[in-house]
């Protein structure tokens, strides 16, 4: 299930957490598990092999951390703008006419033509 953003700094005092491997604390030896991904850290809640959860790291979710967040999912680009999907981030490619983090801005052409080129020579925009 999903866990809240505090649980995964709970860590209990039998236990340790490795990036990415699971083991018990004390006498008892548990051979490590490698069970989390992409850096997440592993938090035992028991003493069997398969008692614990993982707390992923920013831009991953799955219970072992193996999905990367897809932030263009949702469809944040705008006006027809192609969206790369970053890590914990994305980019929007605009089409011309259109500027601005999700291509939600309308450029009129001639404006920026004459902004780029300052109207040299006394000439008027």
């Amino acid at each position: 299930g999903n866990l809240l953003q505090d649980d995964c700094s709970i860590n209990g005092a039998f236990y340790t957490s490795t990036i990415g491997k699971c083991k018990l604390n004390g006498t008892r030896r548990l051979e490590t598990v490698v069970a989390c991904q992409n850096n997440a850290t592993c938090v035992r809640t028991g003493q069997n092999i398969d008692d614990f959860y993982c707390c992923c790291q920013e831009g991953f979710m799955g219970d072992r951390c193996q999905t990367e967040i897809d932030e263009c999912a949702s469809g944040p680009c705008q006006n027809n703008g192609t969206c790369k999907d970053l890590l914990k981030s994305y980019e929007c490619d605009c089409l011309n006419g259109f500027i601005g983090v999700n291509c939600q801005l309308q450029v009129n052409e001639s404006q920026a033509v004459c902004d780029l080129n300052n109207c040299q020579n006394n000439s008027t925009c």
